[in-house]
């Protein structure tokens, strides 16, 4: 239940409600250093922080460690190895560009966009003084 509460490790008195768990928990750890350094992150579900002297109890009775456990079994089954080796029939679409000639790239223009490049010329451009304010 997204809704339901619960109580900050790091501050008995907050209680938190399990959708904003996550974020509470990043903020409430900066603001109480001394108690970080007291308390451990569980391998199978980072909002589960215990005392460091638990972690091992905590470890063997997680509730997550099962979920982990199951995905572990299905990836490690045959069924999920055979999906894994399945060679990709794809092929590139044939190509008429060859990389490896020399040569220069246009770029297509407009007639007006031509006309403009011709009347100007870097050399010709006059660029007005601006005076300082």
């Amino acid at each position: 239940d997204p809704d339901r509460l619960i109580q900050c490790p790091y501050d008995n008195h907050h209680r938190i409600r399990a959708r904003r768990f996550p974020y509470h928990l990043v903020k409430c750890r900066k603001n109480h250093p001394e108690v970080e350094k007291l308390l451990a992150t569980c391998p199978f579900n980072a909002r589960h922080l215990v005392p460091k002297a638990d972690l091992g109890d905590h470890i063997l009775k997680c509730k997550d460690k099962r979920l982990i456990e199951q995905d572990i079994a299905r990836c490690s089954s045959g069924s999920q190895r055979d999906e894994m080796n399945v060679v990709s029939t794809w092929k590139a679409p044939p190509c008429d560009e060859d990389w490896e000639k020399g040569g220069y790239f246009f770029l297509p223009c407009s007639a007006a966009f031509s006309q403009v490049l011709s009347s100007i010329s870097a050399w010709d451009a006059v660029i007005p003084e601006m005076p300082f304010t």
